[in-house]
């Protein structure tokens, strides 16, 4: 069953009331006039638009006719204010509600990365509360639990999934007395995140002659063309009798990267003796 504070928080400024949502609500139900908890704290959730907050307590808890008193915790910043309501208990001499409510439809409308947005299908019964869903990746590691926070939200956004996976998303609808729904095949439906894009990084080249620890020239190896780094000018030219090396690295931290091979090609400056050698000494 649903408890509700028929009052919405406000504030005056300057003479003025002013709703505000609070941070925080919870309400803890006792019997009237003790200090015996019945139920709680349990969440409160805040409806700005019928001005009023509410909580969720399971009506098998409550006897007809009996006074409760609920203790209401309201957070705004850094202040805690109290309120204390009563209440008699309403089941009217009726049975304890284990009728489970049908099940909901659901479907996944959109996808990001590492997110998925779930439109809910309510079932039709009166006493509806709110429809649980359960993120399920195919490899079984990942399980996150999603609640809807009450009967009219249709869509619920669940994130912290894996990026590029894929799942199935599982609902289960709830009464107010808690009772859960069956699973049914409109239940269930299939997910799959988008991989996240590539971050870009650095990569540089390095050029050396001979043994030296200073390379002679540093470019930036160019990633969105065909991979290719071309030399050009002056320095570009080995001198005769040289040998030549060259370094790839990043120095940003990036995922691990596969650098599968150099190709390199040289070509013997027009008119000069000897030509490229290897070395062996292999032309």
């Amino acid at each position: 069953m649903r408890i509700y504070h028929q009052r919405g928080c406000f504030v005056s400024i300057g003479g003025t009331l002013s709703e505000f949502t609070p941070d925080a609500i919870t309400g803890t139900v006792q019997l009237a006039g003790t200090a015996t908890n019945v139920e709680g704290p349990l969440a409160g959730v805040y409806d700005a638009v019928k001005h009023r907050w509410y909580i969720n307590a399971n009506a098998a808890l409550y006897a007809d006719g009996t006074g409760y008193e609920v203790e209401w915790s309201i957070t705004r910043g850094a202040s805690t204010y109290g309120v204390t309501e009563w209440f008699n208990g309403w089941i009217a001499g009726s049975a304890t509600d284990t009728t489970p409510p049908g099940p909901a439809s659901i479907a996944v409308t959109s996808t990001d990365d590492n997110s998925i947005t779930v439109a809910i299908g309510p079932p039709s019964d009166a006493d509806y509360d709110h429809t649980t869903l359960y993120a399920l990746s195919t490899d079984g590691t990942t399980i996150i639990v999603a609640s809807s926070t009450g009967p009219t939200d249709l869509s619920v956004t669940i994130p912290g999934l894996p990026s590029g996976d894929d799942g199935w998303v599982v609902g289960v609808a709830y009464d107010t007395s808690g009772n859960a729904s069956i699973v049914g095949v409109g239940s269930i439906a299939a997910w799959q995140t988008r991989q996240a894009a590539t971050p870009a990084y650095p990569l540089y080249v390095e050029h050396y002659f001979d043994d030296e620890t200073t390379p002679y020239a540093t470019e930036t190896l160019d990633q969105e063309g065909d991979g290719a780094q071309r030399l050009a000018g002056a320095g570009a030219y080995i001198g005769q009798g040289r040998r030549y090396r060259c370094r790839v690295y990043t120095w940003a931290p990036v995922k691990p990267f596969e650098l599968r091979g150099v190709d390199i090609l040289m070509a013997t400056r027009p008119g000069q003796v000897g030509g490229l050698r290897n070395e062996l000494g292999n032309r």
